[in-house]
């Protein structure tokens, strides 16, 4: 009984003995508990970069026969594409009124554009009215602003295209591009000024 009892004791001593080799083993290399960084709520995180919006609006001086000398324009731009429209406040003079609807690219960060669109034309005459609808064409270059931050100068040069006239008790009729007279009536050209207001992105 004696003999079973100490090898009880010597078997329980050895157990212990280890238990605390352990635990000071791990108290000498402790372990590194990394944390991770908390997630950001899906409405905090920051929002991706977009293209800036701006908005303008002006007066133009024209010089050709095609539209009255002053016209009023404005319109919105997103990164380099601007989409303009342009009223005639000089109707009254004649009862021939010219409004404009038109996209352009700016090159990047240079100061030269190109613009497409469409120009239609109401012609008041007794009794009815004619229509006309033209395409255009168009190239454009900013001006110094003096460093004034809002104004915009842009100089231009613009072509258009008359392609239909229709109303005034008339049928529609397309023009006709078959000899160099029909062509020269249906083209015109003008050179523009614009200043106008532009707000920041």
């Amino acid at each position: 009984m004696k003999v079973r009892w100490l090898g009880q004791m010597l078997a329980v001593g050895v157990i212990l003995a280890g238990h605390a080799v352990t635990v000071r083993a791990e108290s000498a290399h402790p372990v590194k508990v990394e944390h991770m960084p908390p997630l950001t709520p899906a409405h905090k995180r920051p929002s991706e970069s977009r293209p800036g919006v701006t908005f303008h609006a002006g007066a133009e001086a024209r010089a050709g026969y095609q539209v009255h000398p002053l016209r009023l324009g404005g319109g919105v731009g997103v990164a380099s594409w601007e989409l303009r429209a342009v009223l005639d406040p000089l109707f009254f003079v004649d009862n021939v009124h010219d409004a404009d609807l038109s996209v352009s690219y700016w090159f990047g960060d240079s100061a030269y554009a190109l613009s497409a669109g469409w120009r239609p034309t109401t012609i008041l005459l007794d009794p009815g009215a004619e229509w006309q609808h033209s395409l255009l064409v168009g190239g454009f270059g900013r001006l110094p602003s003096l460093g004034v931050s809002w104004l915009r100068a842009v100089a231009g040069a613009e072509l258009s295209l008359l392609l239909l006239r229709h109303g005034a008790g008339v049928p529609a009729a397309w023009t006709c591009f078959c000899d160099s007279v029909s062509a020269s009536e249906a083209l015109g050209f003008s050179l523009l000024l614009r200043l106008e207001y532009v707000s920041a992105d």
